[in-house]
């Protein structure tokens, strides 16, 4: 049984929960960290990614390059040649830790790991292109170093390359990611092509990456004939989700789908682009999603209604629920609401 809340911190049991048995609760837990940028969480994240064998831990290197404390490279330099971790015939986990190394040590500043993504990116490799393309692309800062490995994730290496990249639904949604920030022609093309993908989540995702490459009246309309034509409601959420942050389109199919959607993962995914619009308009769909059977939809309604909150600061109608869900019986619920009171400790200590 989960500890009560009135004897813990919320911050603590985030840290805690990077031991935790499940490799998912860690997982999310180091991304939950990351995201609330706390110097305290270095240490612990740091002996996550090192003592951790499992592939999972990726996200502990996302999580410090986030914080970005940059004392921290000469730790995680071992990692790129020794990453901790056995490789498996699927995921690649041992590259793929490798790389987290290197990514993050890039991201702090430190270029020791770039001839490994070098290495990888002139190899063809769809653990870069696929899997890290979106975080090289997105990194801030302009040093040879860096350019040396954006140059070498392009539109023709990825589209003319062989692999998984798009025979795996999985590898297909993150490469969409990765075109959808080169965002010239021949990405764009390769995006329209891939709204007719047989996978929802790939039709969903070309939707968003197309947008946001441009919003041409050509991909405007592509984007638009998903809404009547396609068969899910998935896709129906990102499209309309990429039509409003294309500044097209208003929010009130996402709304309906978050009350109305007969499969809860769907419900889960209007919540959470409810939040990602912030359109407090439809504060009430999110509240009432905080009180779903579905752990997932909890889960996403927790983080709706934080973004929701930076738009409207000072409506803690729903602090109550969530404190409540502390004490939820589904682990990934827990921390998402920890990491919602540690970002605000006060709302925790006036109830003490």
């Amino acid at each position: 049984m989960p500890v009560e809340s009135s004897n813990r911190s919320p911050f603590g049991d985030l840290v805690a929960a990077l031991t935790a048995d499940d490799l998912l609760v860690q997982a999310d837990a180091a991304r939950l960290l990351g995201e609330l940028r706390r110097p305290e969480s270095v240490t612990p994240l740091l002996r996550y990614v090192t003592d951790d064998r499992h592939y999972s831990k990726v996200a502990g290197f996302h999580a410090l390059a986030e914080i970005g404390d940059r004392s921290i490279s000469p730790s995680l330099r071992p990692l790129v040649s020794e990453p901790n971790c056995p490789d498996d015939w699927y995921w690649y986990g041992r590259r793929s830790v490798q790389t987290a190394a290197a990514v993050a040590l890039l991201a702090l500043g430190d270029e020791s790991g770039v001839p490994f993504l070098l290495a990888l990116a002139d190899a063809g490799d769809e653990v870069l292109f696929c899997w890290y393309g979106p975080a090289v692309l997105k990194m801030a800062g302009s040093s040879a170093a860096l350019e040396s490995v954006r140059s070498r994730i392009t539109s023709q290496a990825i589209c003319e390359g062989t692999g998984r990249r798009f025979a795996d639904a999985g590898f297909t949604v993150m490469t969409a990611r990765t075109l959808g920030l080169l965002g010239d022609p021949l990405a764009c093309d390769k995006l329209l092509e891939l709204l007719s993908h047989q996978s929802r989540y790939v039709r969903g995702q070309a939707a968003m990456s197309l947008l946001g490459a441009g919003a041409t009246s050509r991909h405007l309309q592509a984007v638009r004939n998903l809404l009547p034509t396609d068969p899910t409601d998935f896709v129906k959420i990102k499209a309309t989700l990429a039509l409003h942050t294309a500044g097209q389109g208003d929010t009130g199919l996402i709304a309906q789908l978050a009350r109305t959607a007969d499969d809860a993962f769907d419900r889960a995914v209007a919540v959470e682009a409810i939040g990602l619009t912030g359109d407090a308009a439809h504060r009430a769909e999110v509240v009432a999603a905080l009180s779903h059977a579905d752990s997932y939809v909890k889960r996403c309604a927790v983080e709706a209604i934080e973004l929701l909150s930076a738009r409207q600061p000072g409506d803690d109608s729903s602090t109550e629920i969530i404190r409540r869900l502390l004490d939820d019986p589904h682990a990934l619920v827990r921390l998402q609401a920890a990491k919602y009171f540690a970002a605000r400790p006060f709302e925790v200590e006036a109830k003490r």
